[in-house]
């Protein structure tokens, strides 16, 4: 498959590209929803968060049209795709944000930089623009060896990312996010 989609990638793209490469329903079925998100600002209007699955948006750690939007992706299969990602998100990032850490610690601007561009995109992509916007920081601060912006924003990070957990885990159906 030879096909390549830009960011933002919209599901009807994506679709479509699938639909090449394999065999697939038509793109029409697969709808048109967009999932953006903006890292230079925080959402621009949030709704109120709760317990129930809408996951601090009023509080702007979680932007909830991405949210809404994962929600609304079809899935072949079974069970919650939301909970899968958050799941993936949840288990992997902890160990990249202490990978992180240590880069940062030992001097390591080129290795901070790039565990900050792969936290980025994760993250991003759920909806957590704030995190994302200091990953993104953090990632040209890397890139250009300034390693007292990479101090500097590490502990920003871990802050922001701690409201992140506790956001993303109230996705998560009763029972899973203990």
């Amino acid at each position: 498959m030879d096909d390549y989609l830009s960011k933002p990638v919209r599901q009807s793209e994506l679709g479509e590209a699938v639909g090449r490469g394999v065999s697939a329903p038509p793109a029409a079925e697969v709808g048109a929803a967009v999932v953006t998100f903006n890292l230079s600002t925080p959402p621009s209007a949030p709704t109120n968060g709760s317990a129930n699955g809408s996951a601090h948006a009023g509080d702007g750690v979680l932007d909830q049209s991405v949210i809404d939007s994962i929600r609304a992706m079809p899935s072949k299969r079974p069970g919650d795709t939301l909970g899968r990602l958050v799941g993936i998100y949840l288990e992997h990032t902890p160990i990249a944000i202490r990978n992180l850490r240590a880069a940062v610690d030992s001097g390591g601007c080129v290795e901070a930089q790039r565990i900050s561009h792969t936290i980025k995109s994760s993250t991003g992509m759920l909806g957590a623009t704030g995190l994302a916007t200091l990953l993104s920081e953090a990632e040209a601060a890397g890139r250009s060896g300034a390693h007292s912006d990479l101090t500097r924003l590490m502990e920003q990070i871990e802050t922001e990312y701690q409201k992140v957990h506790s956001a993303l885990l109230e996705l998560l159906p009763e029972g899973l996010n203990d």
